[in-house]
């Protein structure tokens, strides 16, 4: 099953805005999980910063999916240093 199927935040970001906004992130099986107010807010007040991120989890749920999915890519990632660090190209010392 897809990350969208299982968490319909987890894919705001690929989506449609307009759609990811109205029927996603803002409300999830008939009960609202954020305020439009507050959304409309927070987005204006990133659109006023001198470099805002490209997307952003907007609700507890959306950042507690981000969070875990996040979480679970490092934790895969992180066994995996000592083989990705031992393909370095070994260099000369450098001559003082």
């Amino acid at each position: 099953m897809s990350a969208c199927a299982r968490s319909p935040c987890a894919c705001v970001a690929h989506a449609d805005p307009v759609t990811a906004t109205s029927s996603t992130s803002l409300s999830t099986g008939g009960q609202a999980q954020a305020d439009p107010d507050k959304v409309a807010g927070a987005i204006h007040d990133l659109s006023t910063q001198e470099n805002p991120p490209v997307r952003i989890p907007l609700g507890s749920d959306a950042f507690d999916a981000l969070s875990a999915t996040l979480q679970a890519r490092l934790d895969a990632l992180w066994p995996l240093e000592k083989l990705a660090c031992s393909v370095a190209i070994d260099r000369a010392p450098e001559e003082g």
